[in-house]
């Protein structure tokens, strides 16, 4: 056992306030943090300058284990070289993916190891933040409602939950979740905890707050002591938790301004989130192969959901911007079969067909969407689209221009748009979709009107 000096315990970095350095002066050690009890298995203590009887442990020995744990460098009878390095209730978890009891120099903390079963074991971030579960009194379809908490706290759902939310309805505390984001090893994941995880997690809360303090954070709830979950009771309410007792849960309404702190999956290479289950119509499709209702930062854009299969996880995106120009030339297009009725135009779904017969003749609308940037991943393409995906456009003008207006986009405005089909007036014309109607118009291909390019998406 070895003994610190005044000087050397002055020197690990003790910091006192007006308070306490009033007991400093009084030579009060008690007042100051020394005890005068043992600590099992501390190798050194620093001792009180004033008496000697009252000390603190700084280095508590390695505990030993019945084996190495796998993926450690293990000594004498399996004594971990890193002391405490194994991610237990309460650790530090940093960001390269390793746990520790202990602040660690040169490593960045993101969350507190909160909870341990299996697949189901969660980290839990170290700031939190007040908002509302919800915007308004909506029943999120894809969420269950649970009428009792009996059930309610069997939920375990939080990164679904999180995800559906992010999909259906406009909430708050879901968005912050899902856009929070750390240094290192799935930086991306977080969610709002269901209430079955936020019942763990509060259980396990003295542990947790106390490594919240050591590392200088707020404790569980210090913002509010009633905490949100994303399990839902019904279109007006959703459960939450309070910040301090296991069990102690209620249904409130989801406008009230709580506590929000998000979890994470322990998992070194969590990936980013897959906000939505499935997609809908202006739904805002993302890089990656994921959509959300909402603006998520840090996400890439690729387009707006026109149209989806009875599933959501496939269907035609538009593209965000448009371009106003000439379709081409005079010239007939032999690889095309013209059509000479409005509704047949209209029920046309060969857009990615006949944009690849225009691309042979270096037709200018169908090269413009071929260039499109913001590939979707699918085999098709951006094309020029035919008469039915625009009419379905114009269908949907009012929820697809929603959403271009929170993109800060160009909406769906122009009198008439370029569709891939063509027919005769007499001489070679060019069938266009009015933005106003969904109506077919024959016209010449030298004017110059808007196009809006599709291409297919999946997830």
């Amino acid at each position: 056992m070895k003994k610190l000096s005044f000087t050397a315990a002055l020197s690990i970095g003790t910091m006192f306030t007006a308070s306490a350095w009033a007991n400093c002066i009084s030579g009060d050690c008690a007042s100051l943090g020394y005890s005068t009890a043992d600590v099992p298995d501390c190798e050194n203590y620093i001792y009180c300058p004033f008496d000697i009887n009252y000390k603190i442990c700084a280095h508590v020995a390695p505990k030993l284990l019945d084996s190495c744990p796998a993926g450690k460098t293990c000594v004498e009878k399996y004594k971990v070289t890193e002391d405490e390095d194994i991610c237990a209730v309460g650790a530090i978890y940093y960001s390269d993916g390793t746990c520790s009891s202990r602040i660690i120099g040169g490593k960045t903390p993101i969350g507190v190891v909160a909870y341990l079963n299996g697949d189901k074991s969660f980290i839990v971030a170290l700031q939190e933040y007040v908002d509302s579960w919800a915007d308004d009194n909506t029943d999120v379809s894809c969420l269950t409602n649970y009428s009792s908490g009996t059930a309610a706290i069997q939920d375990f759902s939080g990164d679904s939950n999180t995800a559906c939310l992010m999909l259906a309805a406009n909430s708050p505390a879901a968005q912050y979740c899902n856009s929070y984001k750390t240094d290192g090893k799935g930086a991306f994941g977080w969610y709002l905890p269901a209430l079955g995880e936020m019942d763990e997690m509060i259980k396990n809360g003295s542990v947790i707050n106390a490594t919240l303090e050591k590392l200088g954070y707020e404790a569980l709830g210090d913002a509010d002591s009633i905490m949100w979950t994303s399990t839902e009771n019904d279109s007006n309410r959703a459960w939450s938790h309070s910040d301090e007792v296991a069990d102690d849960i209620n249904n409130i309404s989801k406008d009230g301004r709580y506590t929000v702190r998000c979890v994470k999956k322990m998992s070194e290479n969590a990936p980013a989130p897959s906000v939505q289950m499935s997609c809908q119509v202006g739904s805002i499709y993302y890089e990656g192969g994921t959509c959300a209702m909402n603006v998520l930062s840090g996400r890439t854009p690729i387009g707006v959901v026109l149209s989806v299969d009875s599933g959501g996880k496939s269907g035609l995106l538009i593209s965000m911007e448009e371009k106003k120009m000439s379709w081409g030339n005079n010239t007939k297009v032999s690889c095309l079969s013209e059509i000479y009725s409005e509704q047949d135009v209209e029920r046309s779904f060969s857009g990615a067909e006949n944009s690849q017969c225009l691309l042979t003749v270096n037709n200018p609308a169908a090269k413009y969407c071929n260039s499109t940037s913001g590939s979707a991943g699918t085999a098709d393409g951006w094309y020029l689209p035919a008469g039915g995906e625009l009419v379905e456009m114009v269908k949907n003008k009012t929820v697809l221009n929603a959403t271009l207006n929170k993109l800060g986009k160009t909406t769906i405005s122009d009198p008439l748009y370029w569709t891939s089909s063509v027919g005769s007036t007499g001489s070679f014309a060019v069938w266009g979709i009015y933005g106003t109607s969904g109506e077919a118009w024959l016209t010449g291909p030298q004017n110059s009107h808007a196009v809006r390019c599709v291409t297919s998406f999946r997830i």
